[in-house]
């Protein structure tokens, strides 16, 4: 662990197995349960993943489950860790170093973050016209931030739009970038 702390955390970071013994001894066990192993080819099937990153954020949208987030401290726990988990196994399936067949092939990955891009641009753009209120529990913003609450909705609903689906579409350079890459690889390996 000593010399983890010369090094500096971004290098404990890049290299979990200088990170302490106790963090592995439960991660480990958590990972290589028989549990785990049997879920895992199917939760990382790239239509589940996909499935389950959109279905996942699509739930928590939801004005009475946004509600009881904001009023339930464990509620709200359990949104964040569900949203932190599908979005590591989704992108887990898109950045994944091997291709097809031992890994998702690139043009599945590509149709997954294309999927992912229309589910975020049809809630944003929803979030962003509409004329109602859909979430009453966040009309505190009215008074701490002197923002009516439609247009804190409306301006949720353009980060969900834009901003997001402007970092997918990279995703997509670099997703199309790994397949040249591969191509490439593979080509050189062919005419040797």
């Amino acid at each position: 662990m000593r010399d983890t702390c010369r090094r500096g955390p971004f290098l404990a970071a890049a290299r979990p197995v200088l990170i302490d013994e106790p963090g592995r001894r439960v991660l480990r066990p958590a990972l290589l349960a028989p549990a785990t192993r049997r879920a895992w080819p199917i939760l990382s099937h790239p239509a589940i993943a996909l499935l389950l990153y959109v279905g996942t954020f699509y739930l928590w949208e939801l004005p009475a489950l946004q509600s009881a987030a904001l009023d339930n401290a464990a509620i709200g726990l359990a949104m964040h860790l569900s949203l932190l988990l599908s979005g590591l196994l989704f992108w887990s399936r898109i950045a994944g170093r091997r291709p097809a067949p031992l890994g998702v092939s690139h043009g599945e990955r590509l149709m997954m973050i294309w999927l992912a891009i229309l589910a975020q641009i049809l809630l944003g753009a929803y979030l962003t016209v509409k004329s109602n209120v859909l979430y009453p529990a966040y009309a505190a913003t009215e008074q701490l931030a002197m923002i009516a609450p439609i247009v804190d909705e409306q301006r949720g609903g353009f980060m969900i739009w834009v901003p997001s689906a402007l970092l997918s579409l990279l995703a997509m350079i670099v997703v199309i970038d790994m397949w040249g890459r591969h191509e490439t690889r593979m080509d050189l390996k062919r005419t040797q």
